[in-house]
Parts: C-alpha cells; sequence; structure tokens
C-alpha cells in the first residue's frame, strides 16, 4: 500500500498578495515598464549612439513621475 500524500490546508501556500500600487492605480512594475520604454526612445531620439543611457533613464523617470 503507498501513503496518500497530506493535502490539508495547512500544506498549501498561501495566496501571493498582489502588488503594491503606487500613484495613479499602477503598481511598480508598470511605472518601472514605462520609465523604461521612454528611456528607450530617448536612446531612439538620440541616434542610437553609445553612452547617455543614464541620462536617459533619469529624464524618463522625471518625465513618468510628473505624470502621475
Amino acid at each position: 500500500m503507498t501513503a496518500r500524500k497530506n493535502t490539508s490546508a495547512r500544506s498549501r501556500p498561501e495566496p501571493k498578495s498582489p502588488p503594491p500600487r503606487g500613484r495613479a492605480g499602477l503598481d511598480r512594475r508598470e511605472i518601472q515598464q514605462r520609465i523604461r520604454m521612454a528611456a528607450y526612445f530617448k536612446y531612439l531620439e538620440r541616434g542610437r549612439r553609445p553612452g547617455g543611457h543614464l541620462e536617459d533613464w533619469k529624464e524618463a523617470e522625471r518625465e513618468i513621475n510628473s505624470r502621475l
């Protein structure tokens, strides 16, 4: 005879809580995605030249955060 696995409520993992929401009802991942996309478009506007990525990111953060 094989032993049965205990599937009581105690052994089940607890459901994950939803991610914290920031301003405008967006969670951090959504805000980061918007910043990432804005920084990428700034990179494209600069002609895809290397360097300047930190400034692109900071400017994108300022823009996105000012809209929220």
